[in-house]
Formats: structure tokens, sequence, C-alpha cells
């Protein structure tokens, strides 16, 4: 790989800090388009969310064929990111569910999902704009919002709840809030409000409990 073909600045900086990703890999793949690795990048923020919560979901309904489908593609997706590691923790997990090895999944499947959380946030940081980090947000109202986002939710008022979940994520209010937001920002996405009211009392309720 010609160094003239690698793409630099910031961005660059960004993906190097990934642990999980081979930053020479990609590169190579994709030729030192920024702008594609930025995309790749992009529709991995998007997905993984979803991703996690439907490989927890299927082990919690012992549905392996739910679970190999979705490890399967998330298999491929680290794969065409660089994050081989992460593809293999995913292989393993295949294989097993399709040797129908329930037990194997459900001993192993949390610390996937810890590291794959982990990737989902090194990506979120890789791609705010500039490489600047979101300012920390005013913890004392933190509460008050999603409990007007829930009642929102919880009457089917949609756009409501999205606008206040997406004024929220402006912020940062640590890697496990941010993460939340996130899935409830996906669930409401998906106009899927009884999701999102769920999602949004949990993570209250662990807010609350922490403080």
């Amino acid at each position: 790989m010609k160094e003239e073909n690698a793409f630099s600045g910031d961005f660059a900086d960004a993906v190097k800090g990934i642990s999980e990703i081979d930053y020479e890999y990609v590169n190579a793949i994709v030729e030192g388009d920024a702008d594609l690795f930025r995309q790749l990048l992009q529709v991995a923020e998007k997905m993984l969310p979803n991703a996690i919560g439907k490989l927890d979901g299927f082990l919690a309904e012992d549905d392996l064929s739910g679970f190999t489908i979705e490890v399967h593609g998330l298999k491929g997706s680290l794969n065409s990111l660089g994050a081989q590691t992460l593809g293999i923790d995913a292989f393993e997990l295949e294989k097993a569910a399709k040797d129908g090895d329930l037990k194997f999944c459900k001993e192993n499947v949390d610390a996937f999902t810890t590291k794959l959380w982990a990737f989902y946030q090194s990506t979120v940081e890789a791609l705010q704009e500039n490489g600047k980090q979101k300012e920390t947000g005013d913890a004392a109202c933190l509460l008050e919002k999603l409990r007007a986002a829930t009642k929102a939710a919880e009457n089917f008022d949609n756009m409501s709840a999205f606008s206040i979940v997406k004024d929220l994520m402006r912020s940062s209010f640590g890697a496990d809030i941010d993460r939340s937001l996130k899935a409830i920002e996906d669930a409401l996405d998906e106009f899927e409000c009884d999701t999102a009211a769920q999602q949004l009392k949990e993570l209250m309720a662990r807010i609350e409990k922490r403080d």
C-alpha cells in the first residue's frame, strides 16, 4: 500500500485509536477512501445497538435459528470494518449456534456484547464532527427530560419523544447512558414507542439506583 493512498488527518487518527480495528487492513480495503470508510462506520453505528438487543432477545427465547442469522450478519460487518478479533468471536458463537450449543452461546454472549458496546462507543467518537468530544450534559435535568420522553412514548407521541432524546444526545452523560440513548433513538426511529418507553424506564431506574 502506497503512503499517498492512505487517508489521513483527524479522522484517520480517530480510526487508529479504535483498538478493535486493523487500520492498515481497512485502509487497503477502501484504497485510502476516507469517505467510504466513514460511511461503513456510520452503518455500523446505526446497526450495532439493535443487533446487540436482538442477540439477547433471541437467546432469551432459546431461538438459536434467529441468533445464528443475526450473529452471522454481525460477523460479516465486523470483518468488513477490520474488526477481525470481534469477527472471530462472532464466528465462534455462530458455530456453536449451528451446532445447537445453546449453553455455550448463553455463557459467552455477554462478554461478546460488552466488547461490541465498547466498539460502538469508539465508532461514535470517531465519527464526531471534527473529532471534537461532546460537551458534558446537565445531569440535573437528565431525569426530568427522560420522564418527559417516556410520557410521550407511552402516549405514542413518537415525534416528541424522538425530539427530546435527540436533544439529549447532543451532550454526553457517560458511555453507558450515551449507549442507552442511542438504542432508544433507534427504537423511536423505527416508530417502536412501546420498546422505547420500556428502555427509557430501564435507563431511569439505573440512574436513580446509581444516584
